[in-house]
């Protein structure tokens, strides 16, 4: 409308990347909302930090960004016509995310006790329709992670409960629907 003043809003966020691969900025408050969203616009720009090198960029859509090893700024802009609400955004966290180099694998455990002590393992079980059986998902340990791993960081990932039907329509069935764990290092 005429006469509306928009207000812009720069955060600038630094982040270290430990090997070269795709990236991908989260800001989940500000993504993928298009005809319902607050804000006039939102776009962000990653820059090498030392060199200031221009190296990508994104808006409200998830996008991946192949970067280098090394260290980065990424300035996320969002604009609105209150201050107020864009003063409300000026802590939001940013999340990015990559893939590791190689997959962890986590154990699964018949009880809480056994996953403890490391013994007794969940085994294979075949289950009628309708039968339940508990496992347990015990953490990775700390020497299976990167060694960048720090506190606060977020494993994502799958777990694929018959891995024979992981990637294909195998002997004509039906691919095994993965499902989704998030693992917090302490």
């Amino acid at each position: 409308p005429r006469g509306l003043k928009i207000h812009r809003m720069t955060l600038s966020y630094k982040f270290e990347t430990f090997s070269n691969g795709k990236v991908t900025p989260v800001y989940p408050v500000l993504q993928n909302q298009v005809y319902e969203a607050e804000f006039a616009s939102c776009l962000f720009l990653i820059f090498n930090a030392e060199t200031k090198q221009y190296l990508g960029c994104g808006d409200i859509y998830r996008a991946n960004i192949q970067l280098p090893k090394g260290k980065f700024l990424l300035r996320l802009e969002i604009r609105h016509a209150s201050v107020k609400a864009l003063e409300g955004l000026k802590d939001m966290p940013l999340y990015i995310e990559a893939k590791l180099p190689k997959p962890i694998d986590l154990n699964l455990y018949a009880g809480i006790e056994t996953g403890a002590v490391g013994s007794a393992k969940f085994g294979r079980a075949v289950l009628s329709k309708g039968e339940r059986r508990v496992a347990y998902l015990w953490a990775p340990s700390a020497s299976s992670l990167p060694a960048h791993t720090r506190s606060g960081d977020a494993l994502l990932g799958d777990l694929y409960l018959d891995k024979s039907l992981k990637n294909s329509d195998a002997k004509g069935q039906t691919p095994s629907i993965p499902v989704q764990i998030h693992v917090s290092i302490p």
